[in-house]
């Protein structure tokens, strides 16, 4: 009787700690949707579903989501095929380092920086707070090189998440004798009402050539409401909301959203957990002009090695860049992995 009580209670835990696989990934995020449809927050985050990388626009995260360490891959360009960091403690404080982040610059550039870092770092003083540092660089010659720094901060108190980031450097050196400058910010709120989530997200961008004023500029934001939800065994989420992109400076440009989300995942086994993705633009329009192809689909699913190392997996297509497993081409001899996550937790 105890060895099968041991038994019962070992599967339980598995398939929870399966079931529970809500702080996976980039693999995952790019399946369930971000609900981003203005481009307001770091690639591969989401504002409606729960997962660790939410830390890289609220620092606050880093401590609900800790102890844990990922790699992550995906069949795109060389530059943003591969990621990953870690998360731990000291005494009270909680910290997390990621390198090479994919959308870890945010500014214009002749020459981009690379190779990006974030540092974060948090504390729970009945308020959850967090201060995030990224910074990245690219030094070509004497003449040609360049900065980026963004600092970050945010709090998580009672489902209230209020976040903002500011770009402290941005700098463009073209020449001897021109540099350019990148500025930004942006800030958001989420609010956990239950099974519900309000939102609001806002970000700009502006260059600046040497000695002049700002002639680019791009701003946008979200405005919506979330809802995670369960139906029998399946978590069930989906999103909708209004958005707006735009742009001033060279051809101004102002796009309007009505963005949809959907996403399911389940457990099949007390090892593996799949699930489905779908974006719909009700209203897309630039200038008053329809956008055509605005319904994207993604597949991946999670395999769970002992009660800790997860791996996650998105099926797609990657045709050069920054993959996008909602592309249609799925290639089983070559592109059958879009992106993959490994992760452990401690």
């Amino acid at each position: 009787m105890n060895t099968m009580i041991k038994h019962i209670v070992s599967v339980a835990v598995v398939a929870v700690v399966c079931g529970s696989n809500a702080f996976a990934s980039r693999a995952r995020v790019n399946v369930m949707g971000t609900a981003d449809a203005a481009n307001t927050l770091p690639a591969g985050t989401s504002i409606y579903i729960d997962d660790y990388r939410n830390m890289f626009y609220n620092p606050a995260l880093v401590n609900t989501h800790k102890n844990w360490a990922a790699i992550e891959a995906s069949n795109g360009s060389a530059a943003t095929a591969s990621e990953g960091g870690f998360s731990n403690s000291i005494a009270s404080i909680n910290y997390a380092v990621f390198m090479n982040r994919n959308g870890g610059v945010v500014g214009n550039y002749a020459t981009a920086p690379t190779r990006p870092i974030d540092i974060i770092v948090g504390g729970d003083m009945g308020v959850k707070w967090g201060l995030g540092l990224t910074m990245a660089g690219n030094r070509v010659s004497e003449t040609v090189e360049s900065n980026e720094m963004v600092a970050k901060a945010g709090v998580e108190v009672a489902g209230v998440n209020i976040f903002a980031g500011f770009m402290l450097a941005g700098s463009d050196k073209q020449s001897a004798t021109v540099t350019n400058k990148n500025g930004g910010m942006n800030f958001g709120a989420t609010m956990k009402m239950g099974e519900w989530m309000p939102f609001l997200t806002y970000a700009s961008t502006n260059a600046t050539p040497q000695g002049g004023t700002s002639t680019t500029q791009n701003a946008g934001f979200n405005l919506g409401m979330g809802r995670n939800t369960k139906f029998d065994q399946v978590k069930f989420n989906y999103s909708v909301g209004i958005s707006r992109i735009m742009r001033t400076g060279g051809a101004a440009t102002n796009r309007n959203m009505i963005p949809i989300n959907m996403s399911a995942e389940t457990d099949v086994a007390s090892w593996m957990a799949v699930r489905a993705g779908l974006g719909y633009n009700l209203w897309d329009r630039t200038n008053n002009v329809t956008n055509a192809g605005q319904a994207t689909g993604s597949i991946g699913a999670s395999f769970l090695f002992g009660k800790a190392t997860t791996f996650d997996w998105a099926v797609g297509y990657a045709g050069g860049g920054i993959v996008s497993p909602a592309n249609t081409g799925i290639d089983l001899a070559n592109n059958f992995f879009s992106q993959a996550s490994l992760n452990y937790r401690w």
